[in-house]
């Protein structure tokens, strides 16, 4: 065969077999076809590079490598591509060893780095190209080798994350790898992970080799995860599955993920067919015996073991089990074997497993000693060396600072370590060092945030709440229950409910209020249950905090006091609010749980305080035997001041301030004597709140209880240093500067009140009572105008109960002034009234129920349109004073003659109420007047004829008269033109109230009499009408339009063009002289749509869109239809439509 023949048959077959589907035993007749042309010398150069390309392709990288050092001696240098294509074979072949983990001769390796660096300046290489990888990793092995870690992370990762491969690059042949701005400038590896760049797989795994000579096993983690996520056909290679063992050995270095470790290492070694080393399988099964023994099963550990001959790395592995296994002796004894093979002495693991056994022991501390510092000497990296030093040093020499550094240099270098940080935490705990541990705990608990740590959560976040930083403990048991809506009985609710108690801390009452519930479901104990109450109490949901205490089925104390404090906070939240009513009932709720509790629990102070509270808060609401409930009160509050010295300060100035309202309402309400009141009760309040200044001299609401007390009590001076003294804690306290100022204005000194009170308004816009002294004192210096506005502002910023009160009084008695002035209430601001309504009646009812206020009550309910609610505050009225031993004959008439009144406004009333001899008494005119309308509002027209008689004999002027004769005729309809001339004879206009003048002009229309002089002066009062009668008087012109004239209808609309029936008057006005357009009447339409229009203003639109054409008529008729179905039938649509 000739030569050529074996060259083609040679090529043919590597072309074949090169193939990876071909079988790989038949790739041996490829390798003897080469060796045979090879011996002879009957391949050429070309051929050799291809032989040597095959042998790399083909995992026969010894001979590649060999064959590729070969080339170089006898390559020639000038022929540029085949220089490209050998520094390519020689980086290929040098990758491949150094990631197979393939056993050869160092010096080769050498050989092959010197090639490779001496010829990349003369490779033209542009981006992209292959040659900076093979650069990158030359250079970072030899750093690894330096121990420059650093510097050889900077050079992979540059590579790795494609940083070399960016277009500012191009037309470079060289990289300055140890520039900063390429090391800042490096993307994250999520935003790499699918950029193509050349032997990527390859450069991360020597880039975890790095990571793990430096320790820094977490990001070794992190690229080795995003390594064996990549795909690049290398599952054939060695260098695949070695990648997984290193990835294994990462999970057992940080105690996570055993279960995937442990595949790792099964996976590779079932790998018979790849050429792994035999030190690589060795590896592996270490790796998987000690993964066996961390995760608890050191027999099974064991048994890996026994199968590997003994060597170095397999008598520590075997160390370390039998020390998982506290088997001393055989531990020592395999520590001893790894010792004497360790020739060189310079590996730390077998001094270390040597020290840490003989620690162990505890024979020869001094031996342990002396290999544990052999250990720490050879390598400074060995984290389990230092931790067992520093036990060691602990225990020998005490608590050093020696002994703690280790611990803390053995944390630095496993930050995941637990038995380590658990073992420096202890420490720190012993030594008091409480921030030092808490910042460690925090650090090594949020380590990884996939496994967390329960117990260093649990601490931080335990340790955070006696600290009291609540925040920092809610971060915590929130990493320990990240749902706690999810939690179920078998889940942690110790975190669950330590998360809750952080929130509660926090001030976030409802979340701990929910999370609380969630842990109620599983154990609905007294004390969860209770807590639970609490949080809802504060988020102010009492009704739910109700539910919850009474869930409590144990006859206890707790949850019967927790109960009546739900009513006590839920009254207090709702006076503030201004809601008395429901304040009062809150109240009274309270009472009877609270004394069930201290009947319970005697010797609880905030049992007997809040019972107490309750029992004053009767007295105020003025409840019958209001003084006995104020005794009660006092003598509980004396009860707790009495143990007061075991509680906290608060309490006691919270104990004191009670006692002083009590003596002021005790001296102040009291029938007893005053002098013995304050010398039995005064005193000791003062003297109670003192103390209370003595104990908290910085707590301003003592000074401020301490200054109003004294001032109640008589003493103005001692008042007024309280005051002042308030005003030097804080000058911006707006009470303190308000109490001064009533100080001063109960002492008349209405200048120094008047700073006072301008003072506090400048200081805060928010506290009413400020506006409420300014009110008051407006008053004394004879200002009415402005009191009232006052007190509105006062009323409008807090509903405090003096200032509704006084808003409220001086309100009715300017609404009676105003009906007396215009005969109507139309100038009172009706959305004031609405909103004094609202307010002023449970103050009344409950604080200030004489009968002048409740009479005046009735006047504003009147107004309003409340007439049961009027008629009740009348009576009201009438029953106190016939309760009372005072003379209240005037008074009684005042409030007979509303009722009167009342009775003739509305039917029902009139119905139950029979007047007698004291309404209206005196004034016969008037009472005649009012039993007309009551009997008119019981339909009985010839009573009400019969009164209007009695009216007109006993009228007092023409005016009373006139309205008597129409009053009566109106009901009987017979009205002449000689009845209207002759009262027009006598009648003087000029006193006609408007409601006469409006009647008058009535019948005149009806008698064709003359009526222009009465329309003119009606017309001129008509800003004196209320808006009733305004409706009244237009609806009268109206029916009479016809007989209006021209001059009139021109001053009309001037003067009222707004209303609605004056609009009507116009539309008819141009319906009569042809001008009315359907313009005009769609203009009035929408004026009147969001109205409920009079049936007369609604039928006259329908009739008008009907007859002017317009499509939308239909809509305005079924709207009168629904408004007013009576009426349908006196629609007129014409001849061809019927409604």
């Amino acid at each position: 065969m000739t030569n050529w023949r074996l060259l083609m048959i040679g090529q043919a077959i590597f072309s074949t077999y090169s193939h990876p589907k071909v079988a790989f035993p038949k790739m041996a007749s490829v390798l003897n076809s080469y060796e045979i042309m090879l011996k002879k010398d009957l391949v050429t150069f070309d051929k050799q590079l291809k032989y040597a390309e095959f042998c790399q392709k083909h995992f026969l990288t010894k001979k590649a490598l060999i064959e590729g050092l070969a080339l170089t001696q006898i390559a020639d240098k000038n022929d540029f591509e085949i220089s490209i294509q050998l520094y390519r074979l020689i980086g290929h072949t040098y990758i491949d060893v150094m990631s197979d983990e393939v056993d050869i001769d160092m010096s080769v390796m050498y050989k092959c780095e010197e090639y490779l660096f001496n010829n990349f300046d003369d490779m033209a290489v542009s981006r992209n190209d292959i040659g900076f990888v093979f650069m990158a990793v030359v250079e970072s092995l030899r750093e690894i080798d330096a121990f420059s870690y650093d510097k050889a992370l900077e050079i992979l990762n540059t590579i790795f994350r494609g940083v070399g491969h960016n277009p500012d690059y191009s037309g470079s042949n060289f990289i300055n790898y140890g520039e900063s701005s390429i090391c800042l400038s490096l993307p994250p590896l999520c935003n790499v992970g699918n950029k193509y760049i050349p032997y990527r797989f390859e450069v991360g795994f020597f880039l975890i080799q790095a990571y793990l000579h430096k320790h820094d096993y977490s990001n070794a983690q992190f690229v080795a995860e995003e390594v064996v996520k990549l795909n690049l056909g290398v599952n054939s290679r060695p260098r695949y599955y070695i990648l997984r063992l290193r990835l294994a050995e990462i999970y057992r270095e940080l105690q996570w993920n055993y279960e995937k470790a442990k595949e790792f290492c099964n996976e590779l070694l079932m790998q018979n067919h790849l050429p792994f080393s035999k030190r690589t399988k060795q590896r592996a099964r270490i790796c998987l015996a000690l993964l066996l023994a961390q995760d608890g099963e050191v027999e099974r550990g064991l048994e890996v073991l026994i199968q590997d001959e003994s060597c170095y790395e397999v008598h520590c592995a075997r160390a370390q089990c039998y020390l998982l296994m506290n088997k001393l002796q055989e531990a020592l004894a395999e520590a001893t074997a790894a010792s004497e093979m360790n020739h060189d002495d310079d590996d730390a693991q077998a001094h270390y497993l040597m020290g840490e056994t003989l620690r162990s022991i505890g024979e020869q501390p001094t031996a342990a000693l002396k290999e544990l510092l052999r250990a720490c000497k050879l390598n400074a990296y060995h984290a389990p060396a230092f931790f067992s030093l520093g036990q060691l040093l602990w225990l020998t020499e005490g608590p050093t600072k020696k002994a703690l550094e280790c611990f803390k240099w053995a944390v630095h270098l496993r930050p995941h370590d637990r038995v380590i940080i658990r073992a420096l935490s202890e420490r720190y705990h012993s030594l008091g060092m409480n921030d030092e541990n808490m910042d460690l705990l925090e650090r090594s608990a949020g380590y990884r945030q996939f496994d967390q740590w329960e117990w260093a959560w649990r601490e931080f976040g335990m340790y955070q709440l006696m600290k009291g930083d609540p925040i920092k403990a809610v971060k915590a048991f929130q990493r320990l229950c990240p749902s706690p809506a999810e939690v179920t009985e078998d889940g942690d609710l110790v975190s669950l409910d330590l998360l809750a108690e952080s929130y509660y801390r926090q001030g976030n009452w409802p979340t701990a209020a929910k999370i609380w519930r969630q842990y109620c479901k599983f154990k609905p104990d007294l004390y969860h249950l209770q807590l639970l109450g609490d949080a809802l109490q504060k988020s102010q949901r009492f009704e739910e905090a109700l539910e919850a205490y009474r869930r409590i089925e144990e006859e206890h104390w707790a949850p019967l006091f927790s109960i009546g404090h739900t009513y006590v906070y839920k009254a207090r939240v709702n006076e503030k609010a201004g809601k008395f009513g429901v304040a009062f009932q809150s109240w009274c709720a309270a009472v009877e749980p609270l004394e069930r509790a201290f009947q319970l629990r005697p010797s609880a102070l905030l049992v007997e305080k809040n019972l107490a509270d309750a029992q004053f808060a009767m007295a105020i609401y003025k409840q019958p035997n209001s003084i006995l409930w104020a005794n009660k009160a006092w003598q509980h509050y004396l009860n707790c001041w009495s143990c007061i010295q075991r509680y906290p300060t608060t309490v006691c100035g919270q104990v004191a301030r009670s006692m002083g309202l009590c003596a002021v309402y005790l001296c102040n309400k009291s029938d007893k004597d005053l002098d013995d009141q304050l010398r039995k009760v005064g005193r000791p309040a003062l003297k109670a709140l003192q103390r209370a200044t003595k104990v908290e001299p910085k707590d301003i609401s003592n000074w401020i209880f301490f200054g109003v007390a004294a001032a109640r009590l008589r003493k103005p001076r001692l008042a007024q240093h309280c005051f002042i003294k308030a005003i030097m804690l804080n000058r911006e306290n707006a009470q303190s500067w308000t109490n001064l100022g009533m100080l001063y204005l109960e002492n008349k000194d209405y200048d120094l009140a008047y700073e006072c009170f301008r003072t506090g308004q400048n200081l805060t816009i928010h506290y009413g009572h400020s506006w409420y002294g300014m009110g008051l004192l407006s008053e004394k210096v004879k200002q009415p105008d402005s009191t009232l506005d006052i007190l509105k502002e006062s009323c409008h910023i807090s509903l405090q109960r003096s200032a509704i009160f006084d808003y409220g009084l001086r309100f009715c008695e300017n609404l009676v002034e105003c009906i007396k002035q215009h005969g109507h209430s139309d100038c009172i601001n009706m959305k004031e009234l609405l909103f004094l309504v609202e307010i002023f009646p449970p103050v009344i009812y409950l604080f200030y129920s004489n009968p002048m206020t409740l009479n005046n009550l009735g006047v504003l309910l009147e107004i309003r349109g409340d007439y049961e609610a009027a008629y009740k505050a009348y009576n009201d009225s009438l029953a106190l004073m016939n309760s009372d031993d005072c003379d209240w004959k005037e008074t009684r008439i005042v409030v007979k003659t509303n009722l009167f009144r009342l009775a003739g406004l509305d039917r029902r009333i009139a119905k139950i109420y029979e007047p007698d001899d004291e309404a209206a008494e005196g004034n016969l005119p008037l009472r005649y007047a009012l039993l007309a309308a009551r009997s008119w509002r019981r339909l009985l027209v010839e009573e009400t004829c019969e009164n209007f008689e009695n009216f007109i004999i006993f009228a007092e002027d023409s005016v009373q008269r006139t309205l008597g004769i129409f009053g009566k005729h109106l009901l009987i309809n017979d009205i002449t033109a000689d009845h209207c001339e002759a009262l027009l004879a006598e009648l003087n206009l000029d006193k006609m109230p408007p409601v006469g003048l409006v009647n008058l002009l009535w019948n005149l229309f009806q008698t064709d009499m003359p009526f222009e002089e009465v329309l003119i002066r009606a017309l001129n009062l008509l800003s004196k009408f209320s808006k009733f009668l305004k409706k009244a008087f237009f609806y009268v012109l109206y029916m009479y339009r016809q007989k209006l004239n021209t001059t009139f209808l021109r001053d009309l609309f001037a003067a009222a063009m707004n209303e609605s029936w004056v609009k009507m008057i116009l539309l008819d006005f141009l319906d009569e002289t042809k001008q009315l357009k359907l313009e005009n009447l769609v203009t009035f339409r929408n004026t009147i749509w969001n109205e409920a229009p009079n049936s007369v203003i609604l039928q006259y639109v329908v009739e008008k869109s009907k007859a002017l054409g317009d499509p939308k008529w239909e809509i305005w008729k079924h709207r009168f239809v629904f408004l007013y179905p009576d009426l349908a039938e006196q629609l007129r649509l014409g001849d061809d439509e019927t409604s």
